[in-house]
């Protein structure tokens, strides 16, 4: 739970940095939270998606455009993923599932 809270608060810090304009310091906060999530065996697919969309939006105003398609491909694909499984267990209330 831990590195769960220390990654969220590594993914806020670079959501502030992109609005006070200073997107080097975000992508520097986002690596760090995506680095964490991906240790991470608690987080979700869909959490680690909003990290790469994030991420995304951060290369994106750097004009680094290939480097953002990559991490929206990388969200796009974890969130199929979460919606295969949901549909596959339905009836299961907790059917948002871990990264593998």
């Amino acid at each position: 739970m831990e590195l769960k809270l220390f990654s969220l608060t590594l993914n806020n810090f670079g959501c502030y940095y992109k609005k006070v304009r200073k997107p080097n310091a975000a992508l520097k906060y986002l690596k760090a939270a995506l680095n964490l999530e991906k240790a991470d065996k608690g987080i979700t697919k869909v959490e680690l998606a909003g990290t790469y969309l994030n991420l995304c939006a951060i290369y994106s105003g750097l004009n680094r455009h290939f480097d953002a398609v990559q991490n929206a491909v990388k969200a796009i694909h974890l969130v199929k993923r979460s919606l295969r499984y949901i549909d596959k267990n339905k009836s299961n209330k907790n059917a948002i599932n871990r990264v593998d």
